[in-house]
C-alpha cells in the first residue's frame, strides 16, 4: 500500500506500506505518480492553498490515486470559527481556524457543503463525512483540540 501524506501528521510505520510526504504547494510538480498511491493525507493544510489553486490540487490528487483509492481531509471547521465569532467567544483557536500562523497561513476556510461540493466537482464520491477533533500540539508543547471537518472521498472511476 502508497500513502501521499500532505500536512502535518504522525503515521506509524507498518510492513508492506510506504509512505510519501509533500507540502500540498508543491504536491508532485516533476514526478509521475499518476495511480501511484491507494491513500493521501490531507490534514490540515488545504486552507493553505489560494482558493483558485483547490480544484487543480484536487484533480491532481484524484490523478494520484489508483481506481477505489481514496482522499481523506480535514479542514477547520469554518462555521465553528463563525459561530466563536459571533457570539464574541473567539480565542487564539478560532484566530488559528481562520488564519492559520506565521509558517502556514491560511487562504481561505471552508465549510462542510463547500467541501462536498468541491469534491463532487473533482470527481470524488464522497464516502464519509463528519465532524471530529484533531489533537495539535504546539512548538511549545501545549496540547489543542482543533475542531475540523473529516471526509474521506472515493476515486470510483477513470472518468474526466
Amino acid at each position: 500500500m502508497k500513502i501521499a501524506i500532505l500536512g502535518n501528521m504522525d503515521v506509524e510505520a507498518e510492513q508492506g506500506v510506504e509512505i510519501r510526504r509533500y507540502e500540498i504547494t508543491a504536491f508532485y510538480p516533476n514526478e509521475k505518480i499518476d495511480g501511484l498511491f491507494d491513500r493521501i493525507f490531507v490534514s490540515n493544510c488545504l486552507p493553505e492553498l489560494d482558493r483558485d489553486a483547490v480544484m487543480t490540487f484536487l484533480e491532481k490528487a484524484r490523478k494520484a490515486l489508483v481506481v477505489g483509492g481514496e482522499l481523506a481531509i480535514q479542514v477547520p471547521m469554518a462555521e465553528w470559527a463563525a459561530r466563536q465569532l459571533f457570539t464574541n467567544k473567539a480565542d487564539p483557536i478560532t484566530y488559528y481556524m481562520l488564519y492559520g500562523n506565521d509558517d502556514h497561513p491560511f487562504k481561505a476556510c471552508y465549510t462542510m457543503m463547500q467541501l462536498r461540493t468541491l469534491l463532487a466537482r473533482a470527481n470524488f464520491n464522497v464516502r464519509e463525512a463528519t465532524e471530529a477533533i484533531l489533537k495539535l500540539t504546539t512548538t511549545a508543547g501545549e496540547a489543542i483540540d482543533l475542531p475540523v471537518h473529516s471526509l474521506v472521498a472515493v476515486k470510483s472511476n477513470d472518468f474526466a
